[in-house]
């Protein structure tokens, strides 16, 4: 299995998961809100690939908190539902904080948002819980 960059390819398997997860309410939830008139950060937007066949999704948003604190916005984070209990999660959480690191945006800037403490905070959350799972 590969975890690449998702494409306006896989937009429609994503969509499809996503909405097989979280169900039709999905839509009511604050996070949506959040998201709302935003696009995801496109080298955060990941797909785990088994051959052609997408079996994982993660993307990470831009947000700010109170207006005026740059966050990243994890989510939606979603195994398909054959695939669950395969590790698929944990490899993309991985994925996207490595890449997030690697982008820069744990140590600099994006445009004028600095973004280093929400991505060490969820290194840091995730790295702690996942010890759980060990």
């Amino acid at each position: 299995m590969n975890i690449v960059v998702e494409t306006p390819a896989h937009e429609a398997a994503v969509e499809k998961m996503v909405a097989e997860a979280f169900g039709p309410d999905r839509f009511a939830k604050t996070v949506y809100r959040l998201r709302d008139g935003v696009a995801p950060i496109p080298p955060l937007s990941l797909v785990m690939l088994d051959g052609e066949e997408v079996v994982g999704t993660l993307r990470f948003w831009p947000v700010s908190i109170g207006g005026t604190t740059p966050a990243l916005l994890l989510g939606p984070l979603v195994a398909a539902a054959d695939r669950q209990g395969q590790g698929i999660g944990s490899r993309l959480m991985e994925a996207g904080l490595a890449r997030a690191e690697a982008e820069g945006l744990s140590q600099g800037e994006t445009g004028s948002t600095q973004l280093k403490p929400p991505v060490q905070a969820v290194r840091s959350h995730y790295d702690k819980s996942n010890e759980f799972f060990k």
